[in-house]
């Protein structure tokens, strides 16, 4: 609660403080206009053409302790925007807003224009060519797909190095581009002779492009190429606000799209980070935010992520969606690892509330290593082919309060995390509900990935067991014999699991079930409530009842 009401005071702080002034002082110290054609020199009247030269001339204004408010008149924006100056040492804010929320679009794709049939060029005699059309790229829209803008690297094939060797298959995860055609997503594959509907390939060398259409009908004016790698960075600044913008169609493989980096207070509120190459939004080394009715959805990879050295500290996302992320992964069947609706590393005091994580071809909110303080509230993990609430190797405590899991793979997964707390919690028709996992008994420490479990602060080592969780007022609805609350993941791993359950405290809970005498799994074996009750002293005032009395 106390977390809550300092984010709170957080957020009204900066409000009062950008938006009230003193007789005969003006809102804000500047004012900035931008609009696409814009030709001016940031005025009302004349407005400049570029958020990137808007931002560069408000940092310069933010240095000298004058409050900037950047509008952004209605368009698309077709630039890569980036910040990184020096961390300045005032707290003087600076905002950027679209004037109509939800119509300012700052994309990281360009036309392409000039298609023909593909009839005349050479095929594969299993290669239909029904529907096949090509078309020639600039030497501009080559250099974009191939060198990034920051490092300068070149990768003269199109294709980002593979990260994560046997996991993934090279056969078009890692190739650049993001083809849309009536807002219709096209994948990339390498060989042009195997192209199918909804595919697309480039051929680097003759620097031409081909599509097999999944219409025979379309619009040719509307077919765009996501080309950047990333179209917004800000990083080392305080004090920042960004409102009603929508972010898309940056085009690389395993990059994000929209990166905030080292920043002291951030504002977030009414973004869309949606329908990017790879990830939408990145936030790392977030110290106190409010991500308020943001969303990051129908992105081909992970719709928001953390690097692990990129915590947050004291930050709240408030009605946040990341919904139908990973839709290229689950196309090259990579679902079951690293890609996600949201990732998150190293938090503290994290709160997420309100939020939904729905539909993704993975996991759907990922707490991932070194998590201390989250809190979970209101919110609905649904349908995603991996796992509801991945709570993964912290020392928590992780507070999970009216939140709903249903038909997942799994429910909530506690993967060698410590004070796991559930209230109030519909865990609901997930393959399995709630799993514990804990390797072998050693716990998640030292002895297998040193590297990755040293604190955040300190640098000290650390280790972490599922141990410890409270399971109060909740309900779970298990419709085979299979299905039952806590189910450990590893068969073989009796001594993990005996940890969990000697150190779990259940009470209060309404568990659904057609099979009585499976309603408990323990050590290769099940039980009864009343057997779970008295050999484990559990669920005492706890009800078991029938399918057919849940409630929605």
């Amino acid at each position: 609660m106390k977390n809550w009401i300092k984010n709170v005071f957080v957020v009204i702080s900066l409000v009062v403080a950008w938006s009230c002034s003193g007789p005969g002082e003006e809102k804000w110290k500047f004012q900035l206009y931008v609009e696409p054609e814009g030709t001016g020199d940031g005025s009302y009247n004349q407005p400049l053409g570029s958020i990137q030269k808007a931002l560069e001339v408000a940092i310069q204004h933010k240095k000298k302790g004058n409050s900037t408010e950047i509008i952004i008149r209605d368009g698309v924006y077709r630039e890569f925007i980036h910040i990184s100056d020096s961390l300045p040492d005032n707290t003087v804010p600076l905002i950027l807003r679209a004037g109509n929320p939800g119509k300012v679009i700052i994309t990281g794709s360009v036309p392409v224009m000039g298609w023909k049939s593909g009839r005349d060029e050479k095929w594969s005699e299993s290669t239909s060519k029904t529907n096949v059309f090509v078309a020639k790229l600039s030497d501009e829209i080559i250099e974009k797909l191939t060198i990034h803008p920051l490092t300068r690297k070149h990768y003269p094939d199109g294709k980002v190095p593979n990260p994560w060797g046997s996991y993934v298959t090279d056969n078009g995860m890692f190739c650049n581009g993001l083809l849309v055609i009536d807002q219709e997503y096209y994948y990339p594959l390498l060989d042009p002779g195997k192209l199918v509907p909804g595919s697309f390939n480039i051929d680097y060398t003759r620097q031409l492009i081909f599509v097999k259409l999944k219409a025979r009908i379309i619009n040719f004016k509307s077919i765009e190429l996501g080309v950047e790698p990333t179209i917004f960075k800000i990083a080392n600044q305080n004090n920042i606000t960004i409102s009603g913008i929508q972010f898309k169609h940056a085009g690389w493989a395993l990059h994000d799209a929209v990166i905030f980096d080292n920043i002291n207070n951030l504002h977030l509120e009414n973004c869309t980070f949606n329908h990017n190459r790879y990830a939408g939004l990145q936030t790392r080394r977030i110290d106190k935010g409010l991500i308020f009715n943001c969303e990051a959805s129908h992105n081909g990879g992970t719709g928001s992520t953390g690097s692990w050295e990129g915590y947050l500290r004291d930050v709240t996302f408030d009605g946040f969606k990341a919904n139908f992320n990973n839709w290229i992964g689950a196309h090259f069947d990579f679902t079951g690892w690293a890609p996600c609706g949201v990732k998150w590393t190293a938090a503290r005091n994290l709160v997420i509330r309100n939020s939904e994580f729905n539909s993704n071809y993975a996991t759907g909110l990922w707490l991932d290593c070194e998590n201390r303080q989250v809190t979970v509230e209101n919110t609905m993990a649904r349908d995603n082919i991996g796992v509801g609430f991945f709570l993964e190797a912290s020392k928590g405590p992780f507070f999970l309060k009216n939140c709903r899991s249903i038909n997942n793979l799994r429910g909530v997964y506690i993967s060698a995390s410590n004070d796991v707390r559930l209230d109030s919690c519909l865990i609901k028709d997930n393959d399995y509900q709630v799993v514990v996992f804990d390797h072998w008994g050693k716990g998640r420490g030292p002895e297998l990935f040193e590297f990755d479990f040293r604190e955040v602060e300190t640098g000290s080592l650390w280790e972490a067991h599922a141990v410890d969780a409270v399971v109060t007022n909740s309900r779970f609805v298990n419709r085979e014999g299979s299905d039952v609350p806590f189910y450990n993941e590893l068969f073989n791993d009796s001594i993990g699991f005996r940890n969990f359950v000697s150190t779990l405290t259940t009470q209060n809970n309404l568990y659904y079930t057609d099979f009585p005498e499976k309603a408990f799994y323990h050590d290769k074996q099940f039980y009864t409530l009343e057997d779970w009750r008295s050999l484990f002293k559990q669920d005492q005032g706890s009800l078991l009842q029938s399918i057919n009395f849940f409630d929605n």
